[in-house]
């Protein structure tokens, strides 16, 4: 996935999107990755990976959409987003 930031001249490379929530002592990742001609929405309970859920769409901009909605429900119930952005390097 290829992101343009105001302060870059060429797109950078991304693997994925990230944001992670907290709340209390609770960890909740959500990333956003290109799977093959697909957009894949993932949130992740971090104290219980099991529990994994995804949605996947046919556009980048229903995908985006979906994401913001789902800050925003987070972030109305008590969530606090602590980190977001793109993640250029895979581990």
């Amino acid at each position: 996935m290829a992101l343009l930031t105001p302060t870059q001249a060429a797109p950078q490379q991304a693997e994925w999107l990230h944001w992670l929530f907290v709340r209390g002592n609770l960890a909740l990742s959500c990333d956003l990755e290109v799977r093959g001609e697909r957009y894949a929405l993932t949130l992740l309970p971090l104290w219980a990976p099991d529990d994994r859920i995804t949605e996947v769409f046919g556009r980048p901009a229903d995908a985006m959409r979906r994401q913001a909605a789902v800050t925003e429900q987070l972030q109305r119930t008590g969530w606090l987003l602590v980190e977001c952005g793109p993640v250029t390097t895979a581990a």
